[in-house]
């Protein structure tokens, strides 16, 4: 690319990123996500030479009990470094991640301490972070995603992208364990839906200005898009995890001021049920079956086994060709 192309490209970047914070409000919300993040233990800036580096990104809030199997499930798919803020957590979440970061400086840890479901500005802070610390790509991930390439490992995949490529999207697999508030999840049996629920998440290459969208759903970044990756998401994992997710994060979400029918709707929808209620919901999911009371479609088709032993996507071949 020469001088003038890139000058160019750097400058559409700019408008495509301030085209999505355009209002005095976002920018509120920006400072104050970054007013309130902690970083602890992030690397020197990264000043010259090329970026190698692949960076996956989080803000998390009671994620204890699947949280240190996702961390795992990163660094054996070689990710470099992983920056994880939590968000207030009650259950030892923040003491689990400032213990490992203490002990493993590829983990970088951040306390956030603001307590709105600001995640877009969360995100992109995080992102801006890792951009600067020498990330070449980043992986905006949630505490309960496994994220996976075909055929090879994730970092690996993203180190050998294409320099036009800008942006990858992954399918996103709505999972359950067969069994309530398993002890070791990689080595329990799992129920997936192998459609693609609408939308799904993102990984880009780095860019000081660029915006992650809410949900992590998108990135404004530039450049070539395709869907190549995947994710085995376990939103939910237990009926007593059930019950404190959606009413924690519909209680966050409200602190937004947004339209929680469009901003959580499935937050909103689960915190309306009764403990027996959220039970019935946990022995619908757990089997496969659907239950629109968490807007859990259970699409299909459904199949079972243990996908967070794969070292790549769908390894041992449980889902079909051309279900997902």
């Amino acid at each position: 690319m020469n001088l003038l192309s890139k000058i160019r490209s750097e400058l559409g970047q700019l408008s495509y990123s301030f085209k999505r914070r355009n209002t005095p409000k976002l920018w509120r919300d920006q400072v104050e996500a970054i007013r309130f993040l902690k970083v602890h233990n992030l690397p020197a800036p990264h000043l010259k030479g090329p970026r190698q580096e692949v960076w996956a990104v989080s803000v998390v809030k009671n994620e204890l009990d699947i949280l240190p199997s996702v961390l795992d499930h990163f660094f054996a798919q070689g990710i470099d470094r992983i920056i994880v803020a939590d968000n207030l957590s009650t259950d030892g979440t923040r003491e689990y991640l400032s213990q490992r970061a203490n002990e493993d400086p590829r983990l970088i840890f951040a306390e956030d301490n603001c307590d709105r479901h600001i995640q877009s500005e969360k995100m992109t802070y995080l992102s801006h972070l890792a951009w600067r610390s020498g990330a070449r790509w980043i992986i905006p991930f949630d505490g309960d995603e496994f994220w996976y390439a075909e055929d090879e490992k994730l970092g690996d995949f993203l180190r050998n992208a294409p320099d036009n490529m800008g942006v990858y999207y992954a399918g996103f697999h709505h999972t359950v364990p067969t069994v309530d508030s398993p002890e070791n999840i990689v080595d329990t049996e799992l129920v997936m839906d192998t459609s693609y629920p609408f939308p799904g998440k993102c990984a880009f290459r780095s860019h000081p200005f660029a915006v992650v969208i809410p949900g992590n759903h998108d990135v404004c970044r530039l450049g070539n898009i395709e869907q190549r990756l995947e994710i085995v998401h376990l939103q939910y994992r237990g009926i007593a995890q059930i019950a404190r997710k959606v009413r924690v994060g519909t209680e966050t979400s409200r602190r937004t001021g947004e339209d929680l029918s469009y901003f959580a709707p499935h937050w909103e929808a689960g915190s309306k049920l009764s403990d027996a209620e959220i039970a019935e919901v946990w022995e619908n999911i757990s089997h496969g079956r659907p239950d629109e009371r968490i807007k859990f479609v259970a699409k299909g088709p459904m199949v079972w086994g243990k996908f967070l032993q794969w070292r790549y996507w769908n390894e041992d071949g449980s889902i079909a060709k051309g279900d997902a």
